[in-house]
């Protein structure tokens, strides 16, 4: 369980770089999703040729972690090379909310669920507090999701 929480930051960097280098590359600009890729893959193999031996699969995880995160960075920067914001509207404050207010509940159920449940009930549980609270905090709405369905 340690090493899928370190990853977890690393995850929501590589969705934001999953995202934006499809549009980096349909403007043309290969060079720079092959640069920002690479960097990463390069980072990634240094961190893990110094982690792993000394922490394991942590060190594993720290290092695809870090090299995600630096992904997604340079992939927005590679979005504002070409003039295209893609964070431009990102709810920063309220992800952040939510994604404090989902972690603590999952860090409570682990608390409380025996060890062996855990892969069995912590993902859906901190799944729906998710869904929940990117509604009610409006992150997400309803329009949105129709948007998504009808077209």
């Amino acid at each position: 369980v340690t090493p899928l929480r370190i990853l977890l930051p690393g995850v929501l960097a590589f969705a934001i770089a999953r995202s934006v280098w499809p549009v980096v590359q349909a403007s043309g600009n290969l060079r720079l999703v092959v640069f920002s890729t690479s960097a990463a893959v390069v980072i990634n193999s240094v961190l893990n040729l110094v982690l792993i031996p000394r922490y394991g699969i942590e060190g594993a995880a720290i290092a695809t972690s870090i090299s995600y995160i630096l992904m997604g960075v340079l992939h927005v920067r590679s979005a504002n090379i070409i003039s295209i914001q893609p964070l431009q509207q990102f709810p920063t404050v309220r992800v952040g909310i939510i994604s404090l207010i989902t972690g603590s509940a999952l860090l409570l159920f682990s608390s409380i669920i025996p060890t062996r449940l855990r892969l069995i009930i912590i993902p859906p549980v901190g799944f729906f507090v998710y869904l929940l609270g990117t509604f009610a905090l409006g992150i997400v709405s309803w329009t949105n999701i129709k948007q998504i369905v009808v077209d």
